[in-house]
């Protein structure tokens, strides 16, 4: 258990930084750390009291229908559903793409006690999203049922075990495509589109949620026993919640936890061995020498980037997502038709989709163009391109390289992942939507603009916030504040040239639709040659000045 406890210890200073801040001897860092730690209290603060709006919104009618513990339930599953949804994201990086695996491997600690330190990690990172989503809903219960304060103690119990199941199911997907791709001469690529075809399923899936609840809930005797046929530990949390019922605190214990410690018996013998095949490489035994291939300086960046990007499995599934579900998107709409697209958008089980959904209806022939933008939002490899170096930074650093000629090479990357992407998914919704010739180029260029501004912001953004003392990739990739600020960037980005779009028509009362898109498209063009500006004069100060 000491073990345990030191391992714990060392990797929550590390992750999330505690440890370079106690010993930060610079007055403008420490001020600068304390300003984003302040920021990110009042973003959580924000989310939370939008959670309580939300809740006292619908506890009303839930309790004239005598449904008011629902409100717990529905909290219960959103967190559930969010904590499998990250942890299939994270779980790879976090138990077999960690640097630290070999130096903790030579130490005197049983592969078990690194696989239970590498599990409650994954937990500390969903605690926080747990109880942003689960405790809003639960004051607004306790106001409105006036039950004993002895229920918040009931609640913070129940936090701690929610997590459990969905990380452990998200832990058993990790560990089988590691353990197929481990014995593949490809590991990674493999690995790569496993995860994104889980991925894809799960939000395929999530979409047809509500019909399976509503099947479910037909043939039962009330919703409450519908949730329970789905997921018996919802149950056993609301009723112990609800009713303070000791009992069914203790079912929902033993439901959460057993799993938990099967989980670690069984695959603490394969942990070692799987982590060991994946860092094995192939070599070709009848390698001959033939014509030598040459390239130019920055083509030959560019390759380099590109195969340190798909070399980690991380990275590919945390910044590829958008583009693959705008493609499944386009795909879909090809084979069904954009009716079809929509109609299901509207029947997901998302309200921002449902939200979405009549208003692309309203506007068919730019649909196309709203999604693209969307997945483009979502797909920023720049803004963990300098972190990943992490201590290798200093070869990067150390080459005969010109600074911009190293940012290029990184935002090509992005660029070559979105603007083909751009074209064939333009194409196949094109002939879906039986767009115009002028809407089809307006679906290109705009997504296009955009998908440049987010390369090259990404990438200034990370040398703002930069984190090269990592140990685990998940914390560049998914964990970092780049990282966050950049997946933000595409949709304020969107939200924002609207606005001023908005606001230039009322000025001068634009009406024509191609009008209003150029000045769309203008926009966006001033803010890429701005960004650009920032990039080369305080971007390469910033990068000449980061130490690995």
């Amino acid at each position: 258990m000491s073990n345990l406890k030191v391992l714990l210890k060392n990797s929550i200073m590390n992750t999330w930084g505690i440890n370079k801040f106690l010993k930060e001897e610079s007055k403008s860092e420490k001020v600068k750390n304390i300003s984003i730690f302040l920021a990110i209290l009042l973003g959580i603060f924000s989310i939370g009291m939008l959670i309580v709006m939300y809740s006292l919104a619908i506890v009303e009618q839930l309790g004239q229908y005598g449904y008011l513990s629902l409100i717990l339930m529905s909290a219960m599953i959103l967190s559930t559903m969010f904590s499998f949804f990250t942890s299939v994201y994270k779980a790879q990086g976090v138990l077999f793409s960690s640097r630290d695996f070999e130096t903790l491997m030579s130490l005197p600690i049983k592969p078990g006690i690194i696989l239970a330190s590498k599990m409650i990690e994954l937990l500390l990172l969903n605690y926080l999203f747990v109880a942003l989503v689960t405790i809003p809903p639960a004051i607004v219960y306790f106001m409105k049922s006036g039950t004993s304060i002895i229920f918040f103690i009931y609640l913070f119990i129940g936090i701690i075990f929610i997590p459990l199941i969905p990380i452990v199911m998200a832990a058993i997907i990790a560990f089988a495509l590691s353990y197929v791709s481990s014995r593949m001469k490809r590991k990674t690529l493999i690995l790569n589109i496993g995860t994104l075809i889980v991925v894809v399923i799960v939000v395929i899936g999530s979409f047809k949620m509500d019909k399976i609840i509503n099947i479910v809930i037909e043939n039962s005797t009330s919703i409450i026993q519908g949730i329970k046929t789905i997921y018996p530990p919802s149950y056993y949390f609301t009723d112990a919640l609800a009713n303070l019922s000791l009992l069914s605190m203790t079912k929902f214990i033993l439901w959460s936890i057993i799993p938990f410690i099967i989980f670690l018996i069984i695959f603490a013998r394969s942990f070692k061995s799987i982590n060991l095949r994946l860092g094995e490489t192939f070599k070709k035994s009848n390698y001959k020498l033939t014509s030598l291939k040459t390239n130019t300086l920055r083509g030959a960046l560019i390759k380099k980037e590109l195969k340190r990007y798909f070399s980690s499995s991380v990275y590919v599934t945390n910044t590829i997502i958008g583009i693959v579900l705008v493609t499944v998107a386009a795909v879909s709409s090809l084979v069904m038709g954009g009716d079809f697209l929509i109609d299901q958008m509207a029947q997901s089980s998302d309200s921002d989709l449902q939200v979405l959904a009549p208003l692309l209806k309203q506007v068919m022939q730019f649909a196309p163009l709203i999604i693209l933008s969307f997945g483009i939002g979502l797909t920023c490899t720049t803004g963990s391109a300098i972190s990943i170096e992490g201590r290798n930074l200093w070869i990067l650093k150390s080459s005969p390289l010109e600074v911009k000629d190293i940012f290029i090479g990184k935002i090509g990357v992005n660029i070559l992942l979105l603007i083909p992407t751009i074209v064939v998914d333009s194409i196949m919704f094109a002939i879906a939507f039986k767009l115009t010739l002028i809407n089809f180029m307006w679906t290109i260029l705009i997504p296009t603009l955009l998908a440049i501004l987010v390369s090259v912001g990404g990438l200034l953004i990370n040398l703002f916030f930069p984190k090269l003392d990592w140990t685990s990739e998940v914390q560049v990739v998914k964990q970092s504040l780049s990282s966050m600020i950049s997946i933000l960037m595409g949709g304020v980005l969107v939200v924002v040239v609207i606005f001023i779009t908005i606001g230039i028509n009322k000025v001068f009362a634009i009406t024509n639709i191609n009008l209003y898109l150029g000045v769309i498209a203008l926009l966006l063009l001033l803010l890429i040659l701005l960004v650009c500006t920032i990039l080369k004069t305080k971007g390469e100060k910033l990068f000449n000045k980061l130490r690995s």
